[in-house]
């Protein structure tokens, strides 16, 4: 089966995997290449520049299928807000989807900001769905609107569960 011809629910069975670090990157890279084809193709527009700028050796210890589920709900929401106000004709006439990722000592924390039109303070129902399953994973997520236009959603989750340190030490 080719990468679109699935739909935007399907998934590798790969990625319902259980708890485990994995490359956040490469993860990024499928999630995006399948998404622009099948958002180019269902609205027959060109797809808006999508930028990644996520370290190669980022890696989150999190459940795999949970993530991919977040990242694909964000990044398909970003990518057709900024299909479909082009096809509004607003401007700027370049659309983009910007996806970062910065790590700290206790989260990896992941933005996708885009140059799409909001057009209310609320979130859609993707953005709901993906904010639920983040708190379910210990991480928390923000949206905002940019100034100069679009979206950014910002979501951390924790580099570790369940350390070592956590645990009761008998007296």
């Amino acid at each position: 089966m080719s990468p679109t011809s699935k739909s935007h629910n399907s998934f590798p069975e790969e990625s319902f995997s259980p708890a485990g670090a994995f490359l956040l990157r490469p993860m990024i890279q499928e999630i995006v290449q399948r998404i622009t084809t099948e958002c180019a193709e269902n609205k027959g527009r060109r797809s808006p520049l999508v930028l990644i700028d996520v370290e190669r050796g980022h890696t989150i210890n999190a459940d795999t299928g949970a993530v991919r589920r977040i990242l694909d709900l964000l990044i398909r929401e970003a990518v057709e807000s900024s299909i479909d106000s082009t096809e509004k004709g607003s401007t700027p006439a370049l659309r983009e989807v910007v996806i970062t990722s910065v790590r700290t000592d206790r989260s990896v924390e992941i933005e996708i900001a885009d140059s799409g039109e909001r057009l209310s303070e609320t979130v859609g129902l993707p953005t709901a769905a993906a904010e639920s399953m983040v708190g379910r994973l210990g991480g928390t997520m923000r949206v905002y609107c940019c100034p100069e236009g679009g979206t950014a959603v910002t979501f951390s989750l924790p580099r570790r569960h369940g350390a070592s340190g956590d645990l009761r030490r008998a007296a």
